[in-house]
């Protein structure tokens, strides 16, 4: 006879898609403002915030990883 299993509870995440809330200083959502979002792998992805100053969802990735933010001017 076998043994029950334990059932275990994933605390990790297995994919990253994430969007970003754009604000400025007071915390107001920076809408319609174009960007540049350079990944880890130094790739560049181009959009515009919508109205509450999302980003586009970024591709899927397996890891966590530092994403940086250019606002155009």
């Amino acid at each position: 006879m076998l043994a029950p299993t334990e059932a275990v509870t994933a605390t990790t995440r297995s994919a990253y898609d994430d969007r970003f809330v754009l604000r400025d200083a007071d915390g107001t959502p920076l809408s319609e403002v174009a960007y540049a979002l350079q990944r880890e792998t130094g790739a560049f992805e181009y959009g515009r915030t919508d109205a509450h100053g999302q980003t586009h969802p970024l591709a899927s990735t397996s890891n966590a990883e530092n994403i940086t933010i250019f606002l155009a001017e």
